[in-house]
């Protein structure tokens, strides 16, 4: 499992880690103008980005949103309300107390950043305090560190499918049973919103295994016409 630097459990509040990849920037800078200021948990983005040209992607978020928008540096603390950017060619991962780690992209894996990466130490250090996002995108990096943010217990939620200009990475995750919800950018922020924000909001955003097995049966099998809708009964 690759990390940037040592990741423990148990860390108090919320975190949102999103990913995303062609077509992300526009989706990102969409769905943080409806996030509020005072959103009592920090954010942090794997988008993938050219390795070698200076990205403008903080300026362009920072016109849209009201959150404060940093490029990570490694070391550095992390506070409720910020959003965190993963620098073109590394890695961006969480460790316990707060900090952030940034490391030079390697062989392993592929993408720099990494959703993976970042996903699966969020996963580790905040548990079931993790809300992962993913969003337009191709290929499928994401899915596996949506895996593990499941597996602790944490949610992920994915931009749908048939409103992506690029859907292969919200699928992918789909089609691992690790989604709970997909909705659209405004609904996304408004899920958001009401788990950090409003208390015991967080079980109005719980479904059944049944509903994720749902979700991805019908993601392997018509990946090209994907439907948002499953039986109610199995959404409870």
């Amino acid at each position: 499992m690759y990390f940037c630097g040592q990741s423990a459990a148990s860390q108090p509040g919320y975190a949102v880690v999103i990913a995303a990849s062609a077509g992300g920037i526009e989706a990102l800078s969409e769905f943080t103008s409806y996030l509020p200021e005072q959103l009592p948990a920090p954010l942090l983005v794997a988008q993938h980005l050219a390795r070698d040209r200076k990205s403008h992607l903080r300026e362009v978020l920072q016109r849209r949103t009201a959150l404060e928008v940093r490029w990570a540096e490694d070391g550095m603390r992390f506070a409720p309300g910020e959003l965190y950017l993963a620098p073109p060619n590394s890695h961006l991962s969480v460790r316990s107390g707060g900090m952030l780690a940034v490391c030079p992209g390697t062989n392993d894996p592929e993408f720099r950043p990494s959703a993976d990466v970042l996903f699966r130490s969020a996963a580790t250090v905040f548990g079931k305090q993790t809300i992962g996002i993913v969003l337009t995108g191709c290929l499928n990096d994401g899915a596996v560190g949506a895996a593990a943010i499941r597996k602790e217990g944490g949610r992920i939620f994915v931009q749908d499918p048939e409103l992506c200009p690029y859907s292969s990475m919200p699928l992918a995750a789909i089609q691992l049973s690790a989604v709970d919800l997909v909705l659209p950018l405004r609904a996304l922020a408004a899920a958001v919103t009401a788990i950090t924000m409003v208390r015991g909001a967080t079980g109005l955003f719980s479904v059944h295994d049944t509903y994720r097995a749902a979700l991805a049966h019908k993601a392997h099998t018509n990946p090209d016409r994907y439907y948002l809708r499953v039986p109610s009964e199995l959404a409870g």
